[in-house]
């Protein structure tokens, strides 16, 4: 995991959005697996969102 800051660089943010839509975990699933905090959920969501509308 490659977390610079407050931020995650491309590469986590891709891992994040695959494990949503190629693997239909649930973001709250994702979080966990990832090991970062729930609090983040919602970071997680507009990765998606971004990725998914591309």
């Amino acid at each position: 995991m490659a977390i610079t800051g407050n931020r995650y660089d491309k590469d986590f943010k891709l891992g994040a959005v695959k494990m949503v839509l190629e693997k239909g975990q649930k973001t709250s699933s994702v979080v966990t697996d990832l090991g970062i905090s729930y609090d983040t959920l919602p970071v997680v969501g507009n990765f998606v969102s971004n990725f998914s509308n591309l």
